[in-house]
């Protein structure tokens, strides 16, 4: 058995048998029950963060691409300016791809998450003043909840996550 500790402080093992009871870390007892508990969180935060990252993908695609069935389904009319709904859909894009960065590395692109907050906190607050602009407020509302909800479960993993890490050092 050859114990290592990786980057984030979680531990992990490598046997030549892959059985729960040879991996220690994953015993629920007394330190290892916290290192177990942060490696959930940690899967739980990159979880919903690639989740916030596909969606946006998807969004944005489905916004540049099918542009006039995707404003037909949700809003029962034809776009008025197809330039400035092209471009917000590729902006969608683009955001959706920015997202990643933090799934693939948590303690590296940390700060992205905070502006990943900020840009769902900025959305809502958009959402919510400009909905009475649009053909269809009840969609524009129910986008505003889809996003308020990513940002608190981004929150509350980021912070359950950095509470475990503090129990552990």
């Amino acid at each position: 058995m050859i114990p290592l500790i990786d980057r984030y402080g979680t531990e992990s093992c490598i046997r030549n048998s892959l059985k729960v009871n040879n991996f220690p870390f994953l015993r629920l007892d007394g330190k290892n029950k916290q290192v177990t508990k942060r490696i959930q969180i940690t899967l739980l935060l990159r979880g919903a963060l690639l989740f916030v990252a596909v969606h946006s993908l998807l969004l944005g695609s489905t916004i540049y691409f099918f542009t006039t069935p995707f404003y037909q389904f949700f809003f029962g009319v034809d776009p008025e300016n197809f330039f400035f709904v092209k471009q917000s859909g590729l902006f969608l894009s683009l955001m959706g791809f920015f997202y990643l960065l933090p799934v693939f590395d948590l303690e590296r692109f940390k700060s992205v998450i905070f502006l990943i907050v900020f840009s769902k906190v900025v959305a809502v607050t958009f959402l919510i003043l400009n909905a009475h602009l649009t053909p269809s407020a009840f969609m524009i509302y129910l986008a505003a909840l889809g996003d308020g909800a990513m940002a608190t479960a981004l929150v509350v993993l980021y912070l359950m996550r950095t509470k475990f890490s503090k129990n552990y050092s």
